[in-house]
């Protein structure tokens, strides 16, 4: 217990931390919308089911390397330091984890409103449709939070986690797409639930790998 109030005392410092600079979280937030909008004025108001699902995953993708990406690449040797000495390497992650994945939640989920706003898609499960975009979200903010973590040991370099953020997400990516599209055509209570349990136990292994590893990154 003492280890999860910890972690969510800093995941809570990280946010303030946040709202004193708005530049980021507002950056994403006027790409999101922008991207949905200019879609909405291109088509319309009318897409399939499949392009709607796409540019959501497209949308949970950037919002995820831009939010997550670079939650340990913008903390400088300075304030690492101060970390280093004040708290334990796993509550560190942690903290930094709960932020990440909050704020990406926050964002997509505000997103995901718009698009069912503007598009009106029909959703057969919401099930599946709210367990996709939850655990999606939640899934890829832990991975990306993770290797930005690796690439600030590899002198910052924010294009190493461009480049190992698909093929680690593939598995993640495979499961979201099957059961977002499985809730946008029919309800089959029994597949989706499979699919959910795969992704929280994919949610948890990419946490629990996490805080095993994170310690020896953190000596470096």
């Amino acid at each position: 217990m003492k280890f999860l109030r910890q972690s969510l005392g800093l995941s809570a410092h990280f946010l303030s931390l946040e709202l004193r600079n708005k530049n980021a979280f507002f950056g994403l937030l006027i790409y999101a919308v922008s991207t949905v909008f200019v879609t909405y004025l291109s088509t319309q108001g009318f897409v399939s089911e499949n392009i709607y699902a796409a540019l959501i995953w497209i949308l949970l993708l950037f919002i995820s390397i831009n939010a997550a990406g670079k939650s340990f690449l913008q903390t400088n040797d300075g304030l690492h330091l101060f970390y280093f000495q004040s708290v334990p390497p796993n509550v560190y992650l942690l903290g930094k984890h709960l932020f990440t994945a909050g704020l990406v939640l926050i964002l997509i989920l505000g997103v995901s409103g718009l698009c069912m706003a503007l598009f009106s898609p029909h959703i057969e499960s919401y099930l599946g449709y709210f367990g996709a975009l939850i655990l999606g979200a939640t899934g890829f903010a832990f991975t990306i939070g993770f290797l930005s973590a690796v690439a600030q040991t590899a002198a910052g370099n924010f294009t190493m986690v461009s480049i190992l953020s698909f093929p680690v997400l593939l598995p993640f990516f495979l499961t979201q797409v099957k059961l977002m599209n499985l809730s946008l055509v029919s309800q089959n209570i029994n597949l989706e639930l499979k699919y959910i349990g795969i992704l929280f136990l994919l949610n948890l292994l990419v946490l629990g790998l996490s805080l095993v590893l994170f310690p020896y990154l953190w000596r470096d």
